[in-house]
């Protein structure tokens, strides 16, 4: 059956509808640039066009133009078409197969057409990339799934399916005639030439609509995206109008311009008050100059700051807020805005004190206590030791105190000692530290002394301090008296326990006196200042383990080390360094401990293991905060725990292993 139409015309309609197509895709190109299937439909669709009119015009041009250039332009055409359509999909087009499967297939065509040739084959080979195109195509459109264009797609696969069929229907018509006309005027060749057409005219429609979906969905998601915003900036502005931090804004030139309702319930200003204004409003004039213009520094440098600060409220009172800021800038870096937040944290600061106190000073004399007097001498120590200077520590014992309890009780003698403690603050200088330990027990901690005589200076004002007598309840006088002893560092020691068994002992030996005079460490002669070791290991320590009481040994060998090293004023790093070396071979140590114990089935291990971790996470915590006035406490620590978990935990868990056959 012959077409109805003439081949040449079916050719040329088909070149006048991919034209229409280009043109069409590239108006809609031209209202979205950044969609990239677009531009391989249209530059394929017009490289398909010059290929069917070269095809159109075989008779009147060369056979180079009208075959090799024209089947070049059409499979390179329906390439990008295909390519186009793939990436639409959201998939990666396949370039470098296409590319090569395209360059074999014109090496063929040229092959039948100058080297071999045979119009049968040429077709086949000519045909055979597009067909593949089309079926992948197909196979990808009828996979695709999961958006508004799903639908689109599986038209356009259909499409292509029907477009791989008509033209393998075609070239099966030509193989199996043995056909050597180009323009066959029978059906089976006629209709591919329809199908195109048809497919051409629906594909465009489809691209476009396609090209509209994506479109759409953009719009639709910039849409989403502003409601999100408006959602944002709703959510912000309430949280601005509600929030409990108070806020302030202010341009690049630190003028208010805009504050919420937490900001004027704090401070007393009505944002009318506020805006217009500058923040120095609520300054409190408790911080110099030199504090904002640091603040301001570290603001204009780093874009924020952030600490505690004192203002001052509309009504003149004073508050203490934490205060963060924030810079917003300009794209090109400069400030735009200041977004100050903060809140009163006045009470926090007084209940911390109040808690500080509490934790450090005695509740009836008010004098530091037991616990802030061992933290101050131990800095006092570490000082004395890197300036090379000496240090006091004087002990107080009071004299007849027992005998006012007895006889008016013992709110008189809550008298006494409040009177005798105020008293002695305000006779010392202003240097000195004087703590109650206990009881009628007093420490003073005076650091550097120039002489052995400032301090017995010092130990004389306290005494003459005492001899007034204390009036009890407006009727009642009593007499105090008080024993002296004085230490002196290094003199009487480098360590804490040792200054304090030397001050100990002398005030002691001040009370057996009995003439009032204070007594010095050094004129106390049943005292030795001269033994090498300061952490000593004898025979009531030995827990009966061999390995265990040699692990103890070195460990207060390294102690003692740290300890001399100490006294030759060494650096922070040279300290930490043996510190991590005590860490590390006390952690061997508690590893040796925990292997025994799991071997022999330990009943209380889990509790001596905890002890050890106790004792590594503070010595660890201590080291890593590493400052001067640090090491002695650290080490008086290690050897407060190492004798006591010795004579305590190591001295059953040595009595249980040896009870196993160890030793």
């Amino acid at each position: 059956m012959q077409s109805p139409l003439e081949i040449r015309t079916l050719i040329l309609v088909v070149t006048l509808a991919l034209i229409c197509r280009a043109l069409a895709l590239g108006y809609v190109w031209k209202l979205d640039r950044t969609y990239l299937p677009i531009r391989y439909w249209a530059i394929g669709s017009i490289s398909m066009a010059l290929g069917a009119f070269l095809v159109s015009l075989r008779a009147v041009i060369s056979q180079d133009l009208s075959i090799l250039l024209a089947h070049t332009l059409l499979i390179f055409g329906w390439m990008g078409v295909s390519g186009g359509t793939l990436i639409a999909m959201g998939r990666r087009a396949p370039w470098s197969y296409g590319i090569t499967l395209s360059v074999v297939a014109l090496v063929g065509v040229y092959w039948y057409m100058e080297v071999s040739p045979d119009f049968v084959l040429r077709t086949l080979v000519s045909s055979s990339p597009v067909i593949i195109f089309d079926l992948y195509v197909a196979l990808c459109g009828l996979m695709h799934s999961g958006d508004r264009k799903t639908p689109t797609f599986h038209i356009i696969a259909t499409l292509a399916l029907l477009e791989a069929l008509s033209r393998s229907f075609q070239a099966w018509h030509i193989y199996s005639t043995n056909s050597q006309v180009l323009f066959d005027p029978h059906w089976p060749v006629a209709q591919f030439y329809f199908v195109t057409i048809i497919s051409v005219l629906l594909g465009s429609i489809l691209f476009v609509l396609v090209a509209m979906q994506t479109l759409q969905q953009k719009l639709d998601d910039e849409l989403a995206q502003r409601k999100r915003n408006e959602d944002a900036l709703k959510l912000a502005a309430t949280v601005y109008e509600n929030s409990s931090e108070s806020m302030m804004v202010t341009d690049s030139n630190a003028t208010i311009v805009s504050v919420n309702p937490s900001f004027t319930r704090l401070t007393g200003y009505d944002a009318d008050e506020a805006i217009g204004s500058k923040p120095s409003i609520l300054k409190s004039g408790k911080h110099d100059e030199s504090f904002y213009k640091s603040m301001w520094n570290t603001l204009l440098n780093t874009g924020s700051w952030q600490g505690e600060i004192w203002n001052r409220k509309k009504d003149g009172t004073l508050f203490l807020e934490h205060l963060t800021i924030n810079t917003f800038a300009e794209t090109d870096g400069r400030p735009l805005q200041h977004v100050a937040l903060f809140h009163d944290i006045t009470q926090e600061r007084l209940s911390a004190e109040t808690i500080y106190h509490q934790a450090n000073y005695d509740r009836l004399t008010d004098l530091p206590n037991r616990y802030f007097f061992f933290e101050h001498l131990a800095k006092e120590l570490s000082r004395a030791r890197r300036e090379n200077k000496s240090m006091g520590l004087v002990f107080m014992d009071l004299n007849s105190f027992k005998p006012v309890n007895d006889q008016y009780g013992h709110e008189a003698g809550d008298i006494v000692l409040k009177t005798l403690a105020s008293r002695w603050k305000n006779c010392i200088r202003s240097t000195d530290m004087i703590a109650r330990l206990g009881g009628d027990e007093f420490a003073l901690v005076a650091g550097g002394l120039s002489s052995r005589e400032e301090a017995l200076l010092i130990a004389r004002k306290l005494m003459k301090a005492v001899q007034a007598p204390v009036q009890i309840n407006g009727e009642v006088q009593c007499k105090i008296g008080t024993s002296i002893g004085i230490a002196i560092s290094p003199e009487n020691g480098m360590e804490m326990d040792s200054l304090i068994a030397a001050a100990d002992a002398a005030m002691y030996a001040n009370k057996s006196k009995g003439d009032g005079e204070p007594v010095f460490a050094s004129d106390v002669h049943s005292l030795d200042f001269s033994k090498s070791d300061w952490l000593t290991l004898d025979e009531s320590h030995l827990t009966g383990i061999s390995v265990i009481d040699g692990q103890h040994l070195e460990i207060v060998n390294q102690v003692n080390k740290i300890n001399r090293i100490l006294r030759e004023n060494p650096s922070i790093e040279e300290i930490q360094s043996r510190l991590q070396e005590l860490i590390s071979y006390s952690t061997y140590h508690f590893n040796t401990e925990s292997e025994l114990m799991r071997q022999y089935a330990y009943p209380d291990a889990e509790l001596h293991n905890d002890q050890h971790m106790e004792l590594l996470e503070e010595v660890r915590r201590i080291a890593a905060h590493f400052v001067d006035d640090t090491e002695l406490r650290l080490l008086q620590t290690i050897k407060d725990w190492l004798s006591g978990h010795i004579d305590c935990s190591d001295k059953q868990l040595g009595a249980f292993l040896q009870s196993k056959g160890v030793s």
